[in-house]
Parts: C-alpha cells; sequence; structure tokens
C-alpha cells in the first residue's frame, strides 16, 4: 500500500509539471472561455461547457444539432457561438470559393 502511495505522488508531480510547461507555452487548443472575448455571453459559456464543450474546436466540429440541444441557446446564440469559434481556432480549412478568392 505505500508503494502505491508514492506513485501517485510522483505521477502528480509530473502531471503538475506538465501543466505548468503548458502554462508558460502556448496551448495547443483554445478554451471556451476565449469566446467571451468574441462577445459570446458568459452564462452561454457555462451551458457548453456543462455540455461537455470545453474547446473552440469542439464547437467548430460539433453537429450543429448537439448544440441546439442544450437548453438555453436558441438558433441565433449557435450561430453566434460557432462563428466565433471558427475566428478563434485556426484549423487550416478554406471552402472552394474562399480559395479561390
Amino acid at each position: 500500500v505505500p508503494m502505491q502511495v508514492v506513485r501517485s505522488k510522483a505521477t502528480a508531480g509530473r502531471v503538475e509539471a506538465d501543466e505548468e510547461v503548458y502554462q508558460e507555452e502556448e496551448l495547443p487548443y483554445n478554451l471556451v472561455e476565449k469566446l467571451q472575448d468574441a462577445g459570446i455571453n458568459a452564462a452561454d459559456l457555462k451551458k457548453l461547457k456543462d455540455a461537455g464543450f470545453n474547446t473552440s474546436q469542439s464547437i467548430v466540429f460539433a453537429m450543429r444539432k448537439d448544440l441546439l440541444s442544450i437548453k438555453g441557446l436558441s438558433d441565433q446564440k449557435v450561430d453566434k457561438i460557432i462563428e466565433a469559434a471558427r475566428k478563434a481556432t485556426d484549423s487550416g480549412f478554406l471552402t472552394c470559393g474562399q480559395l479561390v478568392s
């Protein structure tokens, strides 16, 4: 039993060290809280997080109907959230029209 305690402490130390590295460097994803800078209401962001959407990327790749199923998010809000998430995420995706222009 004491050996397991030592391992969990060692593991916790490594996790903390990894988190510190990400705090110093730029994160490889955009947290959903950053959408507040784009004018998305904090209460709507909490609804998204409660539904499991923690990053902008998760919103961009989610099906629209899944976002609409979140209680309190209207069609207009979902459209605004998706647009803000797309702008916050550099997915490298271009439509054909954007590529031609």
